[in-house]
């Protein structure tokens, strides 16, 4: 279902000509049709993480996977743009707790010193279902129309829901329950509601974990969105289908390195931030080249952006770093506010880029060299800060992790 999710994220990208073609469109709306699923999914992830630990965590799976098949189902129905949007947007909700709620099944069912690599491979996962959409998506809506491309979606992510509710294992009742028997309303919100959220936003190396993800992630989706292709093709003059395949070696680099980074964290290194502080370093390191290399070299730059997704891809760990901060009776909300500064971080990171490149006259053949120049050191000293933040950060032990 993972793997899924992150198929259907893309969907309005990959069809977006298509969209545009039988609804109407234009760019603008396109782009609104794409970020009003992050928009939705972020606005429910504080929410996602309370009930994820005051509920059964496949209980609140299940809940919200029916929205993402009713959102595909909007979709496929969809007569206009408003309805569209509508369709996103219950995408947006329905996949909000699929990655965390499992991490929060993990918590449970796995030992401290096996989360690591558990959330690497579910990263990975994730990471190779992005890899592999377009291709698919393109062949299908070409065969069978967009339409029929989300109908069958939604069938898909039905089956998806009826198969964890039937095959997932919940947490055994009174294990991560934060409700306990109290004699009021209030007391209830404040031990189901209050008490938590104080509990996870006060901790200082939560925030310390958290800012530093936010740089890291808003950086690698940037580069990986629309500053790395631009770069490829508007100052190193690649073609397009020369800069796509560059560019897809951030997917391949992450893929390779999320389960790596988890297993040298939890059997390795036995440490999340020496892991953490690592992959910070050497992701910095990788933007070096965008700085002072002028070369068009093939392998160099296929090198580059390996690098970029094999170093970022340590965010793994950095969901176990913050579960480990705090008992599990709170990990689901730790981990979905953990999860809203990356989502926080690829809105804020391509919006502040993308202000920055604009500031300089667009000729025919694009955007000059010291746009993007600019635009990488900005990142570059952003990833440097990000390195010093987390060392602010205690350091957990998976052995030693609480709850």
């Amino acid at each position: 279902m993972f793997i899924f999710s992150y198929f259907i994220r893309l969907s309005t990208g990959v069809l977006g000509p298509d969209l545009m073609r039988d609804l109407g469109m234009d760019a603008g709306q396109l782009g609104m049709l794409g970020g009003a699923f992050f928009y939705a999914f972020a606005l429910v992830q504080v929410p996602v993480g309370l009930a994820l630990d005051a509920f059964r965590p496949k209980r609140v799976i299940v809940s919200t996977t029916v929205l993402a098949a009713l959102g595909c189902l909007f979709l496929s129905l969809a007569e206009s743009f408003e309805m569209a949007l509508y369709g996103r947007i219950l995408l947006g909700l329905g996949t909000s707790a699929v990655l965390m709620g499992s991490f929060k099944i993990f918590t449970h069912w796995f030992r401290p010193d096996e989360f690591g690599f558990l959330s690497g491979v579910m990263l990975s996962l994730g990471n190779f279902g992005a890899l592999i959409a377009a291709t698919p998506l393109v062949l299908m809506s070409s065969k069978i129309g967009w339409r029929s491309c989300f109908l069958i979606f939604a069938i898909f992510v039905a089956l998806g829901t009826l198969s964890i509710s039937l095959v997932v294992k919940d947490p055994a009742p009174g294990r991560g329950s934060q409700i306990a028997v109290v004699t009021s309303w209030r007391e209830r919100i404040s031990k189901a509601i209050l008490s938590p959220l104080a509990l996870v936003f006060s901790n200082r190396h939560f925030w310390s974990i958290a800012i530093s993800a936010l740089i890291r992630y808003g950086s690698l989706i940037s580069i990986q969105g629309f500053l790395g292709t631009l770069y490829l093709i508007e100052v190193l003059g690649y073609s397009a289908q020369k800069a796509g395949n560059i560019l897809s070696m951030i997917s391949i680099g992450y893929l390779v390195g999320s389960p790596l980074a988890g297993r040298f964290s939890d059997a390795v290194f036995r440490s999340r931030k020496k892991v953490m502080l690592v992959g910070l370093a050497l992701f910095a390191i990788t933007i070096l080249p965008f700085l002072f290399a002028k070369a068009r070299s093939d392998l160099l730059w296929y090198i580059v952006f390996f690098g970029i997704g094999f170093f970022s891809s340590v965010g793994a760990v950095g969901f176990a770093h913050v579960k480990e901060l705090f008992p599990g009776e709170v990990a689901g909300l730790a981990l979905t506010a953990m999860n809203l500064f990356n989502i926080g971080g690829v809105g804020i990171g391509q919006q502040v880029l993308g202000v920055v490149i604009r500031r300089f006259p667009k000729t025919p053949s694009g955007y000059p060299p010291e746009a993007y120049h600019q635009a990488f050191v900005i990142i570059f000293v952003a990833s440097v800060a990000a390195f010093m933040i987390y060392l602010a950060a205690r350091d957990t032990h998976p052995s030693r992790a609480p709850g």
